[in-house]
């Protein structure tokens, strides 16, 4: 998981061909789906892959802030409510572009992931 502190990285994601981006607030609910997307990610590892898609975490805390392009692009798809829901909502994206959406994943298994990953992109 790759975490949005900075402009750069904040490039790369809106420019992946396919991506997660998950909203985390420290004083939130997005705790459960932190531990839920580390271990998604541990078991695609362990199963000799990595994950099919990245995952971006987008973190507003006590020492991370969204980047302010991140905020503006909310702003520009109509989802700036996402930034402080403190849901540990999802994106998926195509090069910067939602094709779908978690709103309220509290309680989504690693399964629930993948089957919601291969829906959109299919999986190898």
């Amino acid at each position: 998981m790759k975490h949005l502190r900075d402009e750069q990285t904040w490039r790369e994601a809106i420019a992946a061909e396919q991506a997660m981006l998950f909203f985390h607030c420290e004083w939130g609910y997005s705790i459960s789906v932190l531990r839920t997307l580390e271990k998604w990610e541990r078991e695609w590892l362990a199963s000799g892959s990595a994950p099919p898609v990245a995952v971006y975490m987008a973190a507003d805390g006590d020492d991370s802030a969204y980047p302010p392009s991140l905020l503006q692009w909310l702003k520009s798809q109509s989802l700036d409510a996402l930034a402080f829901a403190g849901n540990g909502e999802i994106l998926w994206l195509e090069r910067g572009r939602v094709v779908a959406k978690l709103m309220r994943p509290r309680g989504v298994s690693p399964a629930e992931l993948t089957q919601r990953t291969a829906e959109l992109w299919g999986l190898e």
